[in-house]
């Protein structure tokens, strides 16, 4: 796999400053390569052995460190290296470099810094993650530190604070206080501020979110309307609303398997209305004789109806069982209308997270501002 120089380029200072910050052991290579020795506690988040690591920890022993052997271009030149070491090749998205990724976010998570200057004051760094979340998704990460004396936000600080002089240990001639802080709050502040920021940015993707969604919902009830079209006139019923009449409508189902304590209704509880497979319920009274099936779609079909005595003709009671078939389709298509309105609107309605993805506290001789 060729990798753009640029590219190739980025990846190997990356890694080069993460080998630097772990405090490997660096070895002299040429451009384009890099060979270190890793440390005990980065051999183990680098490399995969969770068994190995066990075991060497439970036996005592004292292997020798892992050195990897990193190229960033395929034609890098070769390089005789320790213990035998074989070249990998550093992609995006490879096992190596996402294994150190995911080290480097564990470690960076939270740091601590000081700028050198005999008088500072501290600010809490954080870096959030702010997503435009619709069915087209956009990630931005930005940063914000806070003054913890008066509490003001500045926004875009890491990019002032890369100009800084930023070192992690306290200089020995720097004076600092002591200064209480509640995490949670202060990044309630952070979120407020970013929600103000980003009601003065372009609202373009939201409106086109929105225009979207009311085109899908339009499509979906266009969709339904036709459904009770091709229903014939003496059939219709009006759609119950699923919220409330999902109780209801099983009570009725279990009325006519004989009150709700026969094997129908049983049936019916353990399919939850609408059936996995297929089951079938007899109820056998004095006058009636009662066969129903329960279907894929949940909707119970009677398979014959045959009554004997003074309760009524077989006619009155196929009608009886029309009107009851026409509900449970009314009920079905409304219940599955507002499943689908629900999905919509969870893909494709505009909303806005907000996450913090790092945290620093650093001291510093002035708020990172461009003045």
């Amino acid at each position: 796999m060729t990798v753009a120089p640029d590219q190739s380029a980025r990846l190997y200072d990356f890694c080069l400053r993460y080998f630097t910050h772990v405090g490997a052991t660096m070895f002299s290579a040429p451009p384009g390569v890099l060979c270190a020795q890793l440390p005990r506690e980065i051999d183990k988040e680098l490399t995969d052995r969770p068994f190995y690591w066990m075991w060497v920890e439970a036996m005592k022993e004292t292997p020798p460190n892992t050195v990897l052997y990193l190229k960033f271009q395929p034609d890098a030149p070769e390089l005789a290296v320790p213990d035998g070491a074989k070249p990998e090749l550093i992609t995006p998205g490879c096992y190596r470099f996402m294994r150190i990724l995911a080290s480097a976010k564990s470690r960076g998570s939270f740091a601590v810094g000081y700028e050198d200057a005999p008088c500072v004051t501290p600010f809490a760094v954080f870096s959030v993650k702010v997503s435009y979340v619709c069915d087209v998704r956009q990630d931005f990460l930005e940063s914000y530190a806070v003054d913890l004396r008066d509490l003001r936000v500045y926004p875009d600080a890491m990019k002032h604070l890369e100009l800084r002089r930023i070192q992690d240990e306290r200089p020995k001639a720097t004076q600092i206080a002591p200064v209480p802080y509640d995490l949670d709050a202060l990044f309630t502040l952070v979120e407020d501020r970013v929600k103000t920021d980003i009601g003065r940015r372009d609202q373009t993707w939201a409106r086109e979110a929105e225009r979207r969604l009311a085109n899908e919902l339009a499509r979906l009830d266009a969709y339904y309307s036709s459904l009770e079209q091709d229903v014939p006139a003496g059939r219709r019923q009006p759609a119950p609303s699923p919220a409330n009449s999902a109780s209801d409508h099983r009570t009725e189902i279990d009325g006519v398997a004989g009150g709700g304590g026969g094997r129908f209704g049983a049936a019916h509880r353990a399919l939850g209305g609408a059936a996995g497979g297929a089951a079938v319920a007899s109820v056998s009274g004095d006058v009636a004789s009662v066969h129903a099936e329960v279907v894929d779609t949940g909707i119970v079909r009677p398979s014959n109806v045959a009554y004997e005595g003074p309760r009524g003709t077989a006619e009155t009671a196929g009608t009886a069982e029309t009107a009851e078939t026409a509900r449970e389709e009314a009920f079905s298509r409304a219940a599955e209308r507002e499943l689908r309105r629900a999905e919509i609107l969870w893909r494709t309605e505009p909303k806005i997270a907000i996450r913090p993805t790092q945290f620093a506290l650093v001291y510093l001789s002035r708020p990172p501002t461009a003045d």
